[in-house]
């Protein structure tokens, strides 16, 4: 078997996938690469820099919860590599997303800050260190 040194995407679920999409653009610069239908929902597409991101609706029978609580079990936070880390969570919060943890210097000497994004996604934003 042989393990592969990169991720293909990562695959998020929201309520509705165009509106979280065109926040993504507007927020930090993606770009809506395409859309299809797949297993009763609509999955939107979204490249953001390298990170390939596929946003999917509700499958028939899914129901969201009341509230986006970040998970304890699982997948916590997307880690994404930025050049201005001060531009991208101000972009962040400016679009109706909040700062969790401003920017700072992380363990690994990178600028780390960490959002929350709409339907409580989060990202962990990384500045190279100087």
């Amino acid at each position: 078997m042989k393990v592969y040194d990169t991720y293909h995407h990562v695959h998020l679920v929201s309520r509705d996938p165009e509106a979280a999409a065109a926040w993504y653009e507007k927020a930090l610069g993606a770009e809506i690469s395409g859309q299809g239908q797949g297993k009763s929902s609509l999955n939107v597409r979204v490249k953001l820099g390298e990170a390939n991101i596929s946003i999917r609706g509700l499958r028939d029978g899914e129901v969201a919860p009341a509230e986006d609580p970040p998970p304890l079990i699982g997948l916590h936070h997307i880690g994404l590599m930025v050049d201005d880390i001060e531009w991208a969570t101000r972009s962040v919060a400016e679009n109706g997303g909040k700062i969790i943890e401003a920017p700072h210097t992380g363990i690994s000497g990178n600028i780390v800050a960490h959002v929350e994004c709409p339907e409580g996604v989060m990202i962990e934003f990384l500045q190279p260190k100087s």
